[in-house]
């Protein structure tokens, strides 16, 4: 279409992620490719920070930059006045419950979010009006479909568990009615009293404390014992929570059952992966195909802090030593990592694609013979499903949920013990058959975990807490332990885990709290 900048303007949809892209080509013969950073940029950032950024991408003038600036402005009025007004929607979609979501923040490689995304993005297609709240967006979901809200200052590192992102924040969430709240993360949890309507906490689980070290477990300790007992031991009648796998539902307490729903997460997010695209990267990673490749996906640190749970240190342990006697052995570390470089990784014969974008994890978990975790700890593993749905099995550590999501599937082998794990994978690399086999059960098991599916049972859940929020009945809360009750629990909880050291510490800094608001 032409505008009166005399551009045409060219809608695109990028083939993996489905986000839309828009090419401007000018009647001059140049053309701009406003990717999602750029309108993310536009409409988080202002003007100055803008061009500025253009300079340094693109190495051009400051006059330069802000004629592309103007044009990329100039750009997006045409196309929103091609829109339709928001008061043309659809009965169906006025029918339904305006949703609010909380979340920490929306940036790629992490799990929760994707989730969010996910469910946001199917909740708005069935017609729900869908705002996600957040303290901190990544480009990569700057044009998606449904609202998405930066909290606070606008920061992109905002700290959300700080006392002025709540004032800030909660100020802003005032301003938009919500009919139900989905909460996603910590801090929003606490946020109850000041949430209008029923309220969904969205349980992922939190790993135990004793995974963590000692400078960080007491945190994790004091979250897990807040959320159980200030937050979940406190819901009203209307109030509803939603667990990914039985066994975080197992960690709740027992007076919140009856309102508690276990609803899985999807795996179809990506694509199937066509044999030639998986083949292709084999290539480009040096492997051959005869060849046995077993890829992690996932945090990838080695300083025992973040997500210690993971053993990618003790997950490399295994694969050198089967890689001494079976060098056709080959892994691959995809994910995250603030603490592990390439060339590290190199040097242990460790295959690696750092912060790769979703078309190569797709890839990735695709061109896999065998999917491999030791992580101690999953709420569910997205990873691990992710890869089934492209039809790669899996040989992971019995713990979390994994028992009860792959056992008796023939889609993975559990392992009690680091042992065990060696063991089974010596014995898939000889048994090739036996890796087809459990290939084409994963992808049955997959198919058992659909986003449509999560969203169904989604639905059910907030049509249940709306009914429930208009009868008296559903504003009464539980009775929570009383001041004194949940400090000696926390108490005990400190001496009898952390040690008699850290709880005089901890005494001592309430005391002078205390003493100091006297």
């Amino acid at each position: 279409m032409r505008n009166e900048l005399d551009c045409i303007i060219t809608d695109q949809i990028e083939t993996l992620s489905g986000k839309p892209h828009r090419i401007v080509q000018r009647s001059d013969g140049d053309s701009f490719f406003l990717d999602a950073s750029f309108l993310f940029a536009l409409r988080n950032i202002n003007r100055q920070d803008l061009e500025r950024k253009l300079c340094l991408k693109f190495e051009i003038s400051s006059r330069a930059a802000r004629e592309i600036v103007s044009t990329i402005k100039k750009t997006r009025l045409v196309k929103e006045t091609e829109e339709a007004p928001a008061d043309e929607a659809s009965e169906q979609e006025k029918a339904k419950p305006r949703v609010g979501i909380l979340t920490e923040r929306m940036k790629m490689g992490f799990g929760v979010d994707l989730v969010v995304h996910e469910t946001a993005k199917r909740l708005k297609a069935r017609g729900y009006d869908v705002a996600v709240f957040t303290g901190s967006v990544d480009p990569i979901y700057a044009s998606v479909d449904y609202r998405l809200v930066q909290l606070g200052d606008g920061d992109r590192l905002a700290d959300v568990f700080s006392q002025q992102f709540f004032e800030r924040a909660v100020r802003q969430l005032r301003e938009h009615d919500r009919d139900v709240w989905l909460v996603e993360s910590l801090p929003f949890y606490y946020w109850r009293e000041s949430l209008q309507g029923p309220v969904i906490f969205i349980e992922h689980g939190t790993p135990s404390p004793e995974f963590f070290p000692k400078k960080v477990s007491l945190a994790v300790r004091m979250a897990k014992l807040l959320k159980r007992e200030r937050v979940f031991k406190a819901i009203r009648g209307c109030d509803r929570i939603v667990v990914i796998s039985e066994f975080i539902a197992a960690e709740l307490p027992g007076e919140v059952s009856e309102r508690t729903s276990v609803v899985h997460n999807g795996c179809d997010h990506y694509p199937k992966i066509e044999r030639e695209a998986a083949k292709s990267l084999r290539e480009r990673l040096g492997v051959r195909d005869t060849d046995f490749l077993m890829t992690y996906i996932g945090r990838i640190d080695f300083d025992g802090e973040r997500q210690p749970y993971k053993c990618v240190d003790r997950l490399i342990d295994v694969y050198r030593r089967v890689h001494a006697d079976m060098p056709e052995v080959k892994l691959l570390l995809v994910g995250r990592s603030d603490t592990v470089t390439k060339e590290q990784l190199q040097k242990m014969n460790v295959l690696s694609m750092l912060n790769a974008s979703e078309t190569d994890v797709a890839r990735a978990l695709a061109a896999a013979d065998l999917f491999v975790s030791m992580s101690l700890w999953e709420g569910f593993d997205l990873p691990l499903f992710e890869s089934q749905f492209q039809g790669t099995p899996c040989v992971v550590m019995r713990r979390g949920a994994h028992p009860e999501l792959i056992d008796g599937t023939g889609s993975g082998i559990l392992a009690s013990n680091e042992a065990e794990f060696e063991r089974e994978i010596r014995r898939l690399v000889n048994d090739r058959s036996l890796i087809v086999m459990m290939g084409e059960a994963a992808l049955r098991n997959a198919a058992k975990f659909s986003w449509d599916s999560n969203v169904d049972g989604l639905e059910s859940v907030i049509e249940d807490a709306i009914e429930e929020a208009g009868d008296a009945a559903g504003l009464v809360r539980l009775r929570p332990p009383s001041n004194f009750r949940f400090g000696l629990t926390a108490a005990s909880e400190i001496l009898m885990h952390e040690g008699l050291l850290t709880f005089l510490r901890v005494a001592a800094q309430k005391f002078k709290r205390m003493w100091a608001r006297r």
